[in-house]
């Protein structure tokens, strides 16, 4: 059930679902408890571009 749980929240993050409605939907009384969950998601990650896609080589 655990693992259920982490993929549900991963899979939400990873769609752009807002930290505060995933709280709402976990039943969570703290944002702490809700933001354990950010960990596990790479779309941030994704997001970040490298210094060298700037640079203009010719």
């Amino acid at each position: 059930m655990h693992a259920l749980r982490h993929s549900f929240v991963t899979h939400l993050l990873d769609k752009g679902t807002a930290v505060t409605m995933i709280m709402k939907l976990l039943r969570h009384n703290d944002i702490k408890t809700t933001l354990l969950y950010l960990h596990v998601t790479n779309r941030d990650m994704l997001q970040v571009m490298s210094p060298r896609d700037n640079l203009k080589l010719e």
